[in-house]
Protein backbone atom coordinates (compact mmCIF):
# COMPACT_ATOMS: atom_id res chain seq x y z
CA UNK A 1 0.00 0.00 0.00
CA UNK A 2 1.34 3.38 -1.01
CA UNK A 3 0.22 5.37 2.14
CA UNK A 4 1.85 3.37 4.45
CA UNK A 5 4.93 3.23 2.39
CA UNK A 6 5.28 7.01 2.57
CA UNK A 7 4.08 7.49 5.76
CA UNK A 8 6.50 4.31 7.29
CA UNK A 9 3.52 2.20 9.13
CA UNK A 10 2.18 -0.90 8.67
CA UNK A 11 -0.43 -1.74 5.82
CA UNK A 12 -2.77 -3.32 8.58
CA UNK A 13 -2.75 0.52 10.43
CA UNK A 14 -3.53 2.91 7.62
CA UNK A 15 -6.25 0.03 7.18
CA UNK A 16 -7.57 0.31 10.68
CA UNK A 17 -7.09 4.22 10.42
CA UNK A 18 -9.28 4.79 6.68
CA UNK A 19 -11.79 2.10 8.32
CA UNK A 20 -12.38 4.41 11.23
CA UNK A 21 -12.58 7.40 9.39
CA UNK A 22 -15.11 6.14 6.51
CA UNK A 23 -12.78 5.63 4.07
CA UNK A 24 -12.12 2.45 3.26
CA UNK A 25 -13.64 1.86 0.24
CA UNK A 26 -13.16 4.35 -3.01
CA UNK A 27 -16.86 4.95 -2.80
CA UNK A 28 -16.22 6.53 0.39
CA UNK A 29 -13.59 9.47 -1.46
CA UNK A 30 -16.18 10.70 -3.82
CA UNK A 31 -18.62 12.91 -2.78
CA UNK A 32 -22.17 11.18 -2.74
CA UNK A 33 -25.14 12.61 -4.89
CA UNK A 34 -27.44 14.81 -3.49
CA UNK A 35 -31.44 12.95 -2.89
CA UNK A 36 -33.62 13.94 -4.88
CA UNK A 37 -37.00 14.45 -3.06
CA UNK A 38 -40.27 15.23 -4.56
CA UNK A 39 -41.73 18.23 -3.03
CA UNK A 40 -45.78 19.26 -3.46
CA UNK A 41 -47.72 22.58 -2.35
CA UNK A 42 -51.18 20.46 -1.14
CA UNK A 43 -50.96 16.49 0.76
CA UNK A 44 -52.22 14.04 -2.00
CA UNK A 45 -50.49 15.30 -4.96
CA UNK A 46 -47.83 13.14 -4.73
CA UNK A 47 -49.69 9.20 -3.67
CA UNK A 48 -47.29 6.24 -3.37
CA UNK A 49 -49.31 2.75 -3.25
CA UNK A 50 -47.54 -0.17 -2.96
CA UNK A 51 -48.83 -3.71 -4.26
CA UNK A 52 -47.90 -7.27 -3.87
CA UNK A 53 -49.79 -10.44 -4.74
CA UNK A 54 -50.06 -12.71 -2.19
CA UNK A 55 -50.55 -16.26 -2.00
CA UNK A 56 -54.05 -17.68 -1.48
CA UNK A 57 -54.69 -19.22 1.98
CA UNK A 58 -57.43 -21.55 2.31
CA UNK A 59 -57.35 -22.80 5.67
CA UNK A 60 -54.33 -23.29 8.34
CA UNK A 61 -51.71 -25.39 8.50
CA UNK A 62 -49.68 -27.61 11.07
CA UNK A 63 -47.29 -24.61 11.47
CA UNK A 64 -49.59 -22.78 12.93
CA UNK A 65 -52.03 -25.30 15.08
CA UNK A 66 -49.07 -27.37 16.12
CA UNK A 67 -50.93 -30.62 14.70
CA UNK A 68 -49.55 -32.84 11.78
CA UNK A 69 -52.86 -33.57 11.02
CA UNK A 70 -52.93 -30.54 9.24
CA UNK A 71 -50.51 -30.26 6.44
CA UNK A 72 -51.19 -28.71 3.77
CA UNK A 73 -50.29 -29.69 0.12
CA UNK A 74 -51.34 -26.68 -1.89
CA UNK A 75 -54.52 -25.10 -3.17
CA UNK A 76 -55.73 -26.66 -6.39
Amino acid sequence: MRIAQQVGVSTATVSRVLTRAGLSRLSGLQPREPVQRYEHEAMGNLLHIDIKKLGRIERLSHRVTGHRRDSIKGID
